[in-house]
């Protein structure tokens, strides 16, 4: 399901890359992929309308070649969201994902998704691979929450109220979500005049300095999502 890590020929003395990483470059890279499909598809359905960035954004997505994603995709935050840091948001669907697996199992089915789900896997109803992206996503979060809480916390902005939510669930819960509520997802920080400007910005020129703008303006988003009262006293405070 997720990329395996590259074998490293470096020095035995070398600090291994950080597989957690690894796998999130993985999902950003594919990510802008679902992304890029989604700004070419001209009979998107309106349900993933949410995937689209403003005209000149999508057309510097569409400008950008392999390595310029590859660039973009290294950041070490998610550029997907799923509104992780929402607890009442997945309070919700670990609920609703919870009754419909009582009902699935009670019914004497499979541990297999729910045929409905099946149906929508198809080109228009999934451009770039998005119902696969989403599964992989959802049990990304899924195994951070369960093994690194701080890891899910600085890579996906994951409240720790949304890692408690998240441990409570199965595997089964996890696919129901990522094939049932595929509108959750969305370019991370969309409506900021500045985050995916200058990430493309970024992609195209390959300069060091508009990396490490971006990663500084993605810190500072995160903060805001998951302490936004903290952010707010912060800004309260004159500078000497």
């Amino acid at each position: 399901m997720f990329r395996r890590s590259p074998s490293g020929s470096g020095s035995q003395n070398a600090t291994p890359p950080d597989p957690n990483l690894l796998q999130l470059h993985g999902l950003n890279l594919d990510f802008l992929q679902v992304l890029l499909a989604a700004q070419s598809s001209i009979d998107q359905p309106k349900q993933h309308h949410g995937l689209r960035l403003a005209e000149a954004q999508a057309k510097a997505l569409q400008n950008s070649d392999s390595a310029a994603l590859q660039r973009m995709a290294a950041c070490d935050f998610s550029l997907f969201s799923l509104n992780w840091h929402r607890v009442d948001e997945w309070l919700h669907l670990a609920e609703q994902s919870a009754r419909a697996a009582v009902e699935h199992r009670t019914a004497g089915n499979s541990g297999d998704a729910p045929s409905a789900s099946r149906a929508a896997d198809t080109t228009t109803e999934n451009p770039g691979g998005l119902l696969n992206f989403m599964n992989c996503a959802v049990f990304f979060a899924w195994h951070l929450a369960q093994t690194n809480v701080q890891a899910a916390r600085f890579m996906l902005g994951m409240s720790s109220e949304t890692a408690d939510v998240m441990r409570t669930m199965d595997l089964w819960q996890c696919r129901y979500i990522g094939q049932r509520y595929r509108r959750l997802l969305s370019p991370r920080w969309q409506h900021n005049r500045y985050f995916w400007p200058d990430l493309l910005r970024y992609g195209l020129s390959g300069e060091t300095e508009h990396f490490k703008l971006v990663q500084l303006l993605g810190t500072q988003l995160m903060a805001q999502d998951l302490e936004p009262s903290a952010i707010a006293r912060l800004c309260a405070i004159d500078p000497e």
